[in-house]
């Protein structure tokens, strides 16, 4: 065997004079995920000057924080660097204390107002106070593929929503509960003109899967049919209206234009209201409503 083979690293080897391809793919074996958002610190404090600029898109790629302690300074790191602001991709924004902390959602909106290339938004819990300023931010992400709001106790009525989706025309995968506030008045939410209604059809032809757990009252003035109008091509459909509501009387209207692209339905309410029509609809098989 060559002494080649056998050889040693030299005595001038360090850390900082490694490949740097070699510290790439260690962490495309670390998922971030496998990380609580306060151990993220760990993996940055062994990344040395050698290593920052492949270091960098990795950590800052996909972020996910709990607590105005942590918020806070990732704000102010955000929107005093343009550069490490763009590599985000991807926000899990968790709240401690909600309601009471109006100042922690404030950051949170201008983490995401900060962040020009965010793609995946998961919003779990704010302050009601801010819910008007966090929907213009999260408006004015024109990137975003994933939105999940599931906690909070009303972010946006039904015609925010359908504003919104008419600047996401990549969203893929829409996820609401309990994040629908009543109507701010007795006309109806789609009451463009003709002319508006028709530059806006089909603004999210990417989205496919929606999973809206609500109370959808009249007060909300949700509608399917308005709904299909900009999100024509849904595959995946999870609507659950509340206890004792039933669903929205267009349904029916949704679920025709969804029946070519529809590959799953799940329809979840405890009244006693059957579904007869959506039997003559040539949806998929199998199919669930309960």
């Amino acid at each position: 065997m060559s002494s080649s083979s056998t050889s040693k690293p030299s005595a001038g080897t360090s850390m900082g004079t490694l490949d740097p391809a070699i510290f790439t793919r260690i962490l495309a074996l670390l998922a971030p995920k496998k990380y609580a958002p306060h151990k993220r610190l760990a993996p940055l404090l062994r990344v040395n000057k050698h290593w920052h600029l492949h270091a960098l898109p990795r950590l800052y790629s996909a972020i996910s924080l709990k607590g105005q302690w942590v918020a806070r300074p990732l704000r102010r790191t955000l929107e005093s660097n343009a550069a490490l602001a763009a590599l985000v991709q991807e926000l899990v924004l968790d709240t401690e204390l909600s309601a009471q902390a109006p100042a922690e959602t404030a950051d949170h909106r201008r983490i995401v107002a900060a962040c020009p290339n965010l793609k995946h938004l998961t919003v779990l819990g704010y302050a009601e106070a801010e819910a008007e300023k966090y929907r213009e931010a999260i408006a004015g992400r024109a990137q975003l593929e994933t939105l999940n709001v599931s906690e909070g106790g009303g972010l946006c009525t039904f015609a925010d929503l359908l504003g919104m989706m008419r600047g996401w025309p990549m969203l893929e995968k829409l996820i609401l509960k309990d994040a629908l506030l009543p109507a701010r008045s007795d006309s109806d939410p789609e009451s463009n003109s003709a002319s508006e209604a028709e530059e806006t059809a089909a603004s999210c032809p990417a989205l496919k899967m929606v999973k809206i757990t609500d109370t959808l009252d009249a007060s909300k003035h949700f509608s399917f049919a308005s709904f299909a109008a900009l999100a024509p091509a849904v595959s995946v459909l999870w609507v659950q209206p509340g206890p004792q509501l039933a669903m929205p009387a267009d349904l029916v209207e949704g679920l025709r234009v969804w029946a070519p692209s529809l590959e799953a339905l799940c329809l979840l309410s405890d009244t006693e209201r059957a579904f007869p029509p959506l039997a003559s609809l040539p949806l998929p098989n199998p199919f669930t409503y309960a």
